[in-house]
């Protein structure tokens, strides 16, 4: 099993949502975004989150639109 087909790094998820960094934290402040993992204490660590739950919070974004 290969972890990296479940997780995506936040620098690729930056990129695939096509946001600025300054638009991906304005979403990363909404309670409903994934929480991300850290695979390092440090401050400067390397994140990643849940694939399923990037998509989960994606569809309830469109569902929200579509109301």
């Amino acid at each position: 099993m290969n972890i990296k087909r479940f997780l995506i790094s936040q620098t690729l998820l930056i990129r695939a949502f096509g946001f600025s960094r300054t638009t991906f934290y304005r979403h990363k402040a909404d309670p409903n975004f994934p929480k991300p993992i850290k695979f390092n204490k440090a401050r400067q660590g390397l994140v990643y989150y849940r694939v399923c739950d990037v998509e989960d919070y994606i569809n309830k974004l469109g569902e929200e639109i579509n109301k």
